[in-house]
């Protein structure tokens, strides 16, 4: 039964992505925001099930996982730099 609702969770997050991906305006932004509040979602998650994670603040875990998330668009958009100006 946990597998079905995990099933179905995830599809409903996928179905969000695909209908922020279509909207006209503030596209990126809207991404963001559901990401964001994904990682923060999973923050908690991740907290009660790694025992390793019990010891900090799941704000403290959701914060690492902004900024990683952060980290990770900046090496990208650098890197579309780098080609587009190759």
């Amino acid at each position: 039964m946990k597998i079905i609702l995990g099933v179905i969770v995830l599809c409903g997050i996928i179905y969000y992505f695909f209908a922020a991906a279509s909207a006209k305006r503030q596209r990126t932004r809207v991404i963001d925001h559901l990401v964001v509040g994904l990682l923060l979602l999973l923050s908690g998650y991740l907290k009660k099930r790694i025992p390793a994670l019990a010891q900090f603040d799941s704000l403290e875990i959701g914060g690492l996982l902004i900024f990683a998330y952060g980290w990770a668009i900046l090496i990208v958009e650098k890197f579309r730099e780098g080609l587009h100006d190759a």
